[in-house]
């Protein structure tokens, strides 16, 4: 197979993808990050506007969600920047922003799972409703994402008793907004994972009615040559961060390109409709943040120019000329100080909670090590305050205060919690005196 390289690459749209479900920036920043993705060669922006739309209804909306007016100067940015804007909203799995609330509770398809949504009238009339709302402040685009991936449990709660095939109950679901907005002239788009379930009669079947989105990196060519080969309209989407851990602090950037690059393979010889640089701030609704975007522009900036056919390595031009490089640099060194000390501090943790089973199972009661344990978990607790301290005073400036503290609280919470444990242990197994001892005579 032809590379990338082998041949001038003629992709239409060409979308970086903002993921508001973590660390949503202020209107004022996410308008200059518009600027540096136009510039980057993209021209096309994926939005999952998640709780960061100002629905109607305030279950859905974050505490920082955007006005009507900031969306509008968003709508009107993206235009001066000659980017369309895709919005993104789930419609049938991954709809925790909906069902994570009592009032929507009797929509989940099962009774303790809060992600995938029954398939009913009322649940297809509110995915209707909420795209009508996201059309009313952004008539203009072309195309929508319905998202639709990973829907696990259909026919197995509330839809069972019409003995129905979960794939029949997915399409029945996925086909009733799609057909609203074919109605509005907008063209859906849907993540493939379900529909690379579907035989091949059925892929024929619908393909007029959507575009299919493929990710992950597993059987690239394979999948790509089903879909054109059936002559459906099909995307590729890898990511540019947040693929790299649920928890991580920075993308893993050389292992992003290398399966960027199998992408690219692709695009050089089967016709997309279009390329989506992914850059997921969370796994799920409900799921750890990863990844802010201030700590990965430099991977958006190579992908979109990777997406054009243009030179990664110039990636530090546009940023210099954008004046994003100095705030990235710092960016980058506070989530990298970040995601060190947590590894060191999980590791060093880790053997506390092992040495204190073990002394409890060896009923040893006066020992002193545990105590070395419990003054490097003080150290660490120290060292987490003052990085606070910085995230703060750096990371204020992009989104809100409050995003900020939630993102280390995240990081940081779950050490608090060790540390309550370690001194209990301690005061179980430890020498009284030993947490004195190591700080005069070791200096710890």
């Amino acid at each position: 197979m032809r590379t990338a390289k082998d041949k001038k690459l003629s992709v239409p749209v060409r979308a970086i993808h903002i993921d508001l479900k973590g660390m949503p920036p202020k209107m004022e920043r996410l308008l200059q990050l518009l600027e540096l993705y136009a510039a980057s060669s993209y021209n096309a922006v994926l939005v999952e506007w998640e709780d960061m739309f100002p629905w109607q209804e305030p279950l859905l909306r974050s505490p920082y969600a955007y006005s009507k007016e900031e969306i509008n100067a968003f709508a009107e940015k993206a235009a001066n920047c000659r980017m369309e804007i895709i919005p993104l909203v789930q419609s049938c799995g991954h709809m925790e922003n909906l069902l994570k609330h009592g009032k929507y509770r009797h929509l989940r398809e099962l009774e303790w799972m809060n992600s995938d949504m029954t398939v009913t009238a009322e649940s297809k009339e509110i995915i209707c409703d909420m795209y009508g709302q996201v059309l009313a402040l952004l008539p203009d685009v072309r195309y929508f994402h319905m998202g639709g991936d990973e829907v696990a449990t259909l026919a197995m709660g509330r839809t069972a008793k019409e003995n129905k095939a979960p794939l029949d109950l997915y399409l029945e679901q996925m086909s009733f907004p799609a057909d609203f907005l074919k109605r509005k002239g907008v063209r859906p788009l849907l993540w493939a994972d379900m529909a690379e379930k579907l035989p091949d009669e059925k892929l024929l079947e619908i393909k007029g009615n959507f575009d299919f989105v493929l990710w992950g990196g597993n059987d690239l060519e394979k999948r790509f040559r089903r879909f054109a080969s059936l002559s459906c309209p099909v995307w590729g989407a890898p990511c540019f961060k947040g693929a790299d851990g649920n928890s991580s602090d920075l993308p893993d950037i050389p292992a992003r390109e290398k399966i960027i690059e199998k992408y690219m393979t692709n695009a050089a010889v089967i016709p997309l409709q279009g390329l989506i640089a992914c850059g997921w701030s969370r796994y799920t609704t409900l799921a750890p943040q990863c990844d802010p975007v201030e700590g990965a522009l430099d991977s958006a900036v190579r992908t979109g120019l990777l997406f054009s056919g243009r030179d990664p390595e110039k990636a530090e031009e546009v940023l210099e000329k954008m004046s994003f490089k100095r705030e990235l640099t710092e960016s980058k060194t506070l989530l990298q100080n970040m995601s060190s000390l947590r590894k060191d501090a999980y590791e060093k943790m880790l053997r506390a909670l092992e040495l204190s089973a073990a002394l409890e199972q060896m009923e040893a009661y006066d020992d002193c090590k545990m105590a070395f344990y419990v003054v490097k978990m003080l150290r660490y607790m120290e060292k987490f305050e003052l990085l606070k301290k910085d995230f703060h005073k750096h990371f204020d400036r992009f989104f809100p205060e409050k995003v900020v503290e939630n993102y280390l609280n995240e990081r940081i919470v779950p050490f608090r919690k060790i540390e309550k444990i370690l001194l209990e242990a301690h005061a179980k197994t430890g020498n009284t005196l030993a947490v004195d001892g190591y700080k005069k005579y070791f200096n710890y």
